[in-house]
């Protein structure tokens, strides 16, 4: 990232606890100073951490409870390095719908229903302030 001029300010860390414990355990005679260069260190538990995913859509059977799985083709991640500038984020669906007291069948009180979700999308100029290390 610094040969492609990535700035070094915003760079986030996303690292599995299992390979943050091996730095954080190593022995006092080498340099734990790598970590010193990110703005954030964050933990993510393999669980979570994939290079592709499956969406159970919440309607198929077997998919009732939706969710997410790994995918068959999907890798384990080991860390991700992220700068800042290099994503965007944004809201993708935003439904807000309010009931009045009037309205409510099942009480006397308003009702206020809120639904989002978002995207992180990637800039293709800014490719080089992201970069995954996945298992084989």
């Amino acid at each position: 990232m610094d040969e492609a001029e990535v700035p070094a300010e915003g760079r986030i860390l996303y690292i599995t606890p299992t390979l943050k414990g091996v730095i954080d355990d190593l022995d006092t005679s080498k340099s734990k100073a790598v970590l010193d260069k990110f703005a954030k260190v964050v933990e993510v538990p393999q669980s979570r951490f994939y290079t592709a995913i499956e969406l159970a859509d919440g309607t198929t059977s077997g998919e009732e409870a939706g969710g997410y799985a790994k995918a068959t083709e999907g890798k384990d991640i080991n860390f991700m390095i992220v700068e800042k500038s290099a994503v965007v984020q944004y809201p993708k669906h935003k439904v807000n719908k309010v009931i009045t007291p009037e309205e409510n069948q099942n009480n006397d009180g308003w009702l206020f229903f809120y639904r989002e979700y978002g995207l992180a999308d990637a800039y293709e100029n800014k490719a080089a302030g992201i970069y995954v290390h996945h298992k084989a």
